[in-house]
């Protein structure tokens, strides 16, 4: 005899799940798999965060290098002499950083 026959016979129950545990199971099922998206979820907005941040730390680290390489450039550069030899920032300094100008000629006078 089949084993279905003689459990039917015996007035036994068939093997298998009754509707309650397959619900409490589904319901076991959609918890972990909220948990898991909402994790997914944290876990894509924090890598753009990063991401962005990222990116504006290095364009500020490029701006910065820029800067210094301008500014060391700029210190290199001699200032432009006037008809005495002598710095023209220096003999502005000296006088005041008042100097005339004549409209004809563009030469400083005193």
């Amino acid at each position: 005899m089949l084993k279905a026959e003689r459990n039917r016979k015996a007035g036994t129950k068939e093997a298998g799940f009754t509707l309650l545990e397959t619900l409490v199971a589904m319901a076991v099922l959609l918890a972990v798999g909220a948990i898991v998206l909402y994790g997914t979820i944290q876990m894509t907005r924090t890598q753009g965060t990063i991401s962005n941040r990222t990116e504006m730390h290095t364009s500020v680290r490029s701006a910065t290098e820029l800067l210094q390489q301008e500014i060391g450039q700029a210190g290199r550069v001699s200032p432009p002499l006037n008809s005495t030899g002598t710095a023209a920032a220096v003999d502005d300094f000296e006088h005041g950083g008042c100097r005339r100008q004549r409209a004809s000629d563009g030469v400083r006078r005193d």
